[in-house]
């Protein structure tokens, strides 16, 4: 292995753009550890920066001035958020009380895409915002303020008019620049933080009431879905059936995976659940985030079903931080 110059490694990124370190190991035929050290100096020293995502256990590096390129590693997020990362590409930017469960959780760990952006409405209530990483906030600003431009098309205005009921926006909130936080290994850090942004009562009740509604109403044991029912759906149907658990609501989130609203038989009388059920082989904790915290927006305990295996890492987490939480094993 030969020694690492600076400007080598400077040069490589130049030409190649975005890279994790394993790569320019291998351009360079350098040694890991001197990679390592001379990536920390020059980052250290503003000259190359680093993105929240990773590649395996390894985030990109990329000079000042590439920013735009960062797009191209949208296809290293998983398949949900790339949708997300996707659609706030295409809507610029967005009301954060526009969006579903799913995207409020999505946009939080997508931090290289998105970008949040506050503002004090005219009564004076601070209302959150998000913007695609690319879209210049002076743009998003003006779009927020003063509405779409003429030449732009929206399907759905983000800021009402000016003879809306809707509170207009009066200021942004502007904070100091910082370097990009490192990504959080820490659950309880991202729990809290999406807690808190979720935790609005009207939100909460809005839910519960709609949900009390579907309680009310009488249904069938397992209703007929309205997407096309999948072999992995059937199998999550047999094990409600297998369990006496009757189903109140149901959703497709993909093709493997999908939500439900449960009653399940337990000595007390039946119990109301979230249940969320994904078909995949290796899981994580971010695969279980977004089940409990759909669980705790209405005040239920969540049963997540699954088919593969969590790592050791993410089981002793999970163990520890997520409370509320059963895991089953669907045969």
């Amino acid at each position: 292995m030969f020694a690492v110059q600076r400007e080598d490694v400077l040069n490589l990124m130049k030409r190649m753009g975005p890279i994790v370190p394993v790569e320019l190991r291998k351009k360079l035929k350098a040694d890991t550890f001197l990679i390592g050290a001379v990536l920390s100096e020059l980052a250290s020293r503003g000259l190359v920066k680093l993105t929240n995502l990773k590649k395996g256990s390894s985030p990109f590096y990329y000079l000042p001035g590439q920013e735009n390129l960062i797009e191209t590693l949208i296809p290293f997020l998983n398949e949900k958020d790339q949708r997300t990362a996707n659609w706030l590409k295409e809507v610029k930017v967005i009301p954060d009380k526009n969006l579903d469960l799913l995207k409020r959780v999505s946009l939080r760990k997508i931090t290289d895409f998105a970008k949040p952006l506050k503002a004090i409405d005219s009564n004076g209530m601070e209302v959150l915002f998000w913007r695609y990483y690319s879209y210049p906030e002076e743009d998003a600003i003006d779009f927020l303020k003063n509405g779409p431009k003429k030449e732009e098309n929206s399907e759905q205005p983000l800021v009402q008019e000016e003879n809306s009921e809707e509170p207009q926006i009066e200021h942004i909130v502007h904070r100091k620049e910082s370097q990009p936080e490192p990504i959080q290994t820490k659950l309880v850090q991202e729990e809290k933080f999406v807690e808190n942004v979720l935790d609005q009562k009207p939100i909460n009740q809005k839910i519960k009431e709609s949900i009390s509604k579907d309680l009310q109403k009488p249904h069938s044991e397992i209703p007929e879905p309205s997407f096309s029912q999948t072999a992995f759906y059937k199998k999550v149907i047999d094990f409600f059936k297998e369990k006496e658990i009757s189903v109140i609501r149901q959703d497709e989130i993909s093709k493997k995976e999908y939500e439900f609203l449960i009653k399940v038989p337990s000595n007390i009388g039946k119990i109301v659940m979230l249940a969320r059920a994904k078909d995949k082989k290796k899981l994580n904790e971010s695969d279980v985030a977004p089940a409990l915290l759909a669980s705790k927006m209405i005040d239920v305990s969540c049963l997540f079903l699954i088919t593969g295996e969590f790592t050791k890492k993410s089981l002793k987490e999970i163990d520890k931080l997520y409370t509320g939480l059963i895991v089953s094993h669907l045969n």
